[in-house]
């Protein structure tokens, strides 16, 4: 057990959560619901498109993919509006990731909790609906708050900002490359979890506190 972890809670001000793939199991869903309009409009999805955006925005993909793969001239606009109601009708196959949502309703009396997410708004709000998470984040930062998306460090400068904590006393929770490198160049400490990528991709992208898991984190920070 990393025991330097164990203080961690009591010497910060904030906790950060990313959320697909750290609040949410969403990546098969987003990339089922992403797959199916990509090829309703003749696009062929490469084998790695969702390992390699993973952590990234939905307009990202869409215009790489239009960029990239589409045989005639496409509106991005009206793609991401249908990705996003297909995803939408999806919703009830929506699952937690095992173990957040006890682990965040305990930290939330203790210290202001924000999520910073590359998803949109819209998708945000769909997940925390479901959940009934707004009543534990004080801040929430989307896709829709920024104009440099992660792996720039801008959406967690944006979060800790809006928080009114110095990001170094931020601990963020993130399960994507992109996401470690976004939290770490913000200079906020990064506990990441296997959900999305392997430990040792994890560990390249500058995590140095990786876990399988929240109920590893609780044994971590909360001592059970």
């Amino acid at each position: 057990m990393p025991t330097d972890l164990k203080p961690v809670l009591s010497a910060l001000d904030a906790v950060i959560f990313d959320m697909d793939g750290v609040i949410i199991d969403s990546e098969p869903l987003h990339e089922r619901t992403a797959t199916m309009v990509f090829t309703a409009h003749g696009m062929a999805v490469p084998a790695d498109l969702f390992e390699a955006y993973k952590g990234r925005t939905d307009r990202e993909i869409v215009h790489f993919m239009i960029d990239n793969h589409a045989s005639r001239p496409l509106d991005a606009e009206a793609l991401l509006q249908e990705r996003r109601l297909l995803y939408e009708s999806y919703i009830d196959e929506l699952l937690p990731v095992p173990d957040v949502l006890p682990f965040i309703s305990t930290i939330a009396g203790s210290h202001p909790l924000a999520l910073t997410t590359s998803a949109s708004r819209q998708n945000q709000q769909l997940a925390f609906r479901k959940f009934d998470l707004d009543r534990y984040f004080d801040v929430v930062i989307t896709s829709d708050d920024i104009t440099r998306p992660k792996p720039d460090p801008q959406p967690y400068l944006v979060t800790a900002e809006r928080l009114h904590v110095d990001p170094s006393r931020c601990v963020v929770f993130e399960d994507s490359t992109n996401g470690v490198r976004s939290a770490l160049a913000a200079g906020c400490q990064v506990i990441a979890i296997t959900t999305s990528f392997d430990a040792a991709a994890l560990r390249a992208a500058g995590a140095v506190h990786i876990a399988s898991g929240f109920a590893e984190i609780r044994e971590w920070l909360l001592g059970g």
